[in-house]
């Protein structure tokens, strides 16, 4: 039976270094990926993906993305779509909304450093 509506009550919720993420589906079953976040502070590590385009959508909140070394400052109802190979994080207390495409696979994502807390 193929699967019309995700239901926040039977989704994933993951706790990350300040931040919650539910994700929505299982590995691969929705293409693209859809995860919400609610972000206190950031994401505590810059990284970048091989393959996927990554778009937030901010619904509440404000902060900075980090893409390439420059920043952009973000507030509620900003998109940020960032494509394949560049890096990223971000900073500020968000509440987003993330699409991944192609779905997400963790080969596909390097870890480039950790944020120093001066960063923030």
């Amino acid at each position: 039976m193929t699967k019309y509506v995700y239901r926040k009550s039977d989704a994933t919720v993951k706790h990350k270094p300040g931040m919650d993420i539910t994700v929505y589906g299982s590995l691969g079953e929705l293409s693209p990926d859809v995860v919400y976040e609610d972000v206190e502070k950031g994401h505590s590590s810059e990284w970048y993906s091989d393959t996927a385009t990554q778009t937030w959508y901010i619904i509440e909140g404000r902060g900075t993305f980090v893409l390439d070394g420059e920043r952009f400052d973000v507030n509620a109802g900003d998109l940020v779509s960032v494509p394949p190979k560049v890096k990223k994080y971000y900073l500020g207390k968000m509440k987003m909304v993330l699409i991944t495409s192609p779905t997400f696979n963790p080969d596909d994502e390097h870890q480039v450093r950790l944020i120093d807390e001066e960063e923030v």
